[in-house]
Order: C-alpha cells, then sequence, then structure tokens
C-alpha cells in the first residue's frame, strides 16, 4: 500500500468517527417544541410551548436556579404532565419567587427522554409580571420572526 492510500484512508475514517459523533451529541436534541419566553406573573409560571407536530402526551420540567453574587443555585424543580396539542399551548405553573435573577431550564420530556432542551433567563422584580419580554401570548412570534400569533391556541393550568 502506499502511503496516499493510508493518508486517504485515515482522513475517511477521522470524518466517519466525527459525523458519527455528532449524531450522537446532537440525537434527541432535534425537536418539534418551541419554548416562548417565560413569564411569572407574581404567583405562576406561565410557559409557551409550541408544538409544530402531532398532540403528544408529554412531561413539561422546568428547573429554577437563583442568580446571585455570581453563583448559581437550584431553587426550584416544576414538573408536570401534559398534551401538547399541534400549535402554540400555554400552561401555568403555580411557584412562588422572591425578587431577584433567576435561569430557567425548560424540558419537554417524552417517555422518559429528554425531546427538547432551551435555557432561558427572567427577573423578578416586587410581584410584577417579570419574563423576558414582559410578554405572553406574542412572546413566541417575536421569536420566530415574521409569525402571526395572536393569542395563545390552547391554554390551562398545570
Amino acid at each position: 500500500m502506499s502511503s496516499d492510500s493510508l493518508g486517504l484512508k485515515t482522513v475517511y475514517a477521522v470524518l466517519l468517527i466525527a459525523a458519527a459523533a455528532a449524531a450522537v451529541c446532537t440525537a434527541g436534541c432535534i425537536t418539534d417544541c418551541t419554548f416562548g419566553n417565560p413569564v411569572y406573573d407574581g404567583s405562576n409560571l406561565i410557559v409557551i410551548l409550541e408544538n409544530a407536530g402531532a398532540e403528544k402526551n408529554a412531561s413539561v420540567q422546568i428547573t429554577i436556579y437563583s442568580l446571585d453574587n455570581f453563583r448559581q443555585v437550584e431553587y426550584d424543580t416544576l414538573v408536570s404532565t401534559v398534551v401538547l396539542r399541534n400549535g402554540i399551548n400555554e400552561f401555568s405553573l403555580p411557584v412562588k419567587l422572591k425578587d431577584g435573577r433567576y435561569k430557567l431550564y425548560l424540558y419537554v420530556l417524552e417517555n422518559g427522554r429528554r425531546h427538547s432542551a432551551q435555557i432561558r433567563d427572567i427577573s423578578v422584580n416586587n410581584g410584577i409580571k417579570a419574563g423576558a419580554d414582559n410578554s405572553r401570548a406574542d412572546n413566541l412570534a417575536a421569536d420566530n420572526a415574521g409569525a402571526n400569533n395572536t393569542g395563545a391556541d390552547n391554554t390551562g393550568t398545570v
């Protein structure tokens, strides 16, 4: 064998390994669910979730971290079983948040496996509605430029 064919085989092997690693790293992260910007209304965390796929039973998990003094400390975890209908879904999860800044890790789980995950930041100030942009039903439209969403299609308390 010539050194040229060994070099070419090595390049192909490296590319194949890289492609396999990329597939493994992204498995379960490709999704048809997108979170809008959550809003805290003083007693509930309101989450908007757009499902571009078929209706499905799922769990929504939100892990809340408080951000104080350059530290991130787990504050609470909310989990609820929901029915995600095609389109925009709005859920209200009861929680008491003190004034401050929070990082929210938002997950959609199906059959115990993570289907979607996103991270959002919110600020809470004296019980005033707080969120990434202080809006509710139209915040997903802002995330998806050009979408004409005038309100939530599916609402419910979880």
